[in-house]
């Protein structure tokens, strides 16, 4: 009997050897293949990442950019007369620099920002207007209802500065205007533009 017994343990000592080994190399494969779907979600997490940031900066951008607008305008309910600038984006507008053209010829006087020699070649009255000149650094901060006047024809004045706006109008094509301008992120910008049209 003792014959057997040792038999029967021997056996059941190399059964245990065997089966722990086979767990074993099966173990490891699936180890491996977590170890690489670990990985591979891993890169996945970073490029969604990535991505994400990206998204992110470019939302930042936009949310800070400015969007000049000139319009003119004669609203007697406001008492708006003349040709005004605004702000209709989302950030604040830095002026870098203002240019005035006549007859798409550049207008070299720097007096109240060229608009006396604009008005004299027009051929208009320049006590009739008030001027205004968005400097270099000034900010054009984002407003729906706030503009900024560049030129401005007082109701004040009476009915002789009302006939010379009137001509401003019908000559007003003849003017543009560039305005050179920065965001907040110092992403620059500018809007070159002529009166078009009466608001």
């Amino acid at each position: 009997m003792s014959k057997k017994s040792s038999t029967r343990k021997v056996g059941q000592q190399g059964n245990k050897k065997q089966v722990p080994l086979a767990v074993n190399e099966t173990s490891l494969k699936f180890q491996r293949r977590g170890v690489y779907v670990a990985l591979a979600g891993a890169a996945i997490g970073l490029v969604f990442g990535a991505a994400q940031m990206m998204e992110l900066r470019n939302h930042n951008h936009l949310s800070i950019q400015p969007h000049l607008t000139l319009a003119l305008q004669d609203d007697v309910r406001l008492g708006d007369h003349g040709w005004y600038l605004s702000n209709n984006g989302l950030g604040p507008a830095v002026i870098q620099g203002f240019q005035l053209y006549v007859d798409d010829r550049r207008v070299a006087s720097t007096a109240y920002g060229g608009w006396l020699e604009v008005i004299s070649k027009l051929g208009l009255k320049a006590a009739c207007f008030s001027m205004a000149l968005p400097g270099p650094g000034t900010a054009i901060s984002p407003s729906a209802t706030e503009h900024v006047p560049l030129l401005r024809w007082d109701p004040d004045k009476g009915a002789s500065c009302r006939a010379e706006f009137d001509r401003f109008l019908l000559e007003s094509q003849r003017i543009a205007v560039r305005i050179d301008y920065e965001s907040m992120d110092k992403t620059p910008g500018f809007i070159e533009q002529k009166p078009t049209r009466l608001i």
